[in-house]
């Protein structure tokens, strides 16, 4: 959060709206957009942290997934 954020390339985060660090995920965006940054953040409900890796057990985490993939494809064509 202390980083120096300027300069990074496209930044896609997926947090969700119980995630302990969601104020932190507001924070950094903010300093991202701050300094010209493109960041789009996706904040899911009643999720946890780290809640895409329950694949097995959560439909968001299937749908959570499928938009990385999707922002990975579109960013590394």
């Amino acid at each position: 959060m202390f980083a120096e954020l300027s300069n990074l390339p496209p930044l896609l985060i997926h947090v969700g709206d119980d995630e302990v660090l969601l104020d932190d995920t507001t924070r950094v965006m903010e300093r991202v957009e701050k300094e010209g940054g493109d960041v789009n953040v996706v904040v899911w409900a009643s999720m946890i942290h780290v809640f895409p890796s329950l694949f097995e057990h959560l439909t968001a985490s299937k749908e959570a997934l499928d938009d990385i993939g999707l922002f990975l494809r579109t960013r590394l064509e």
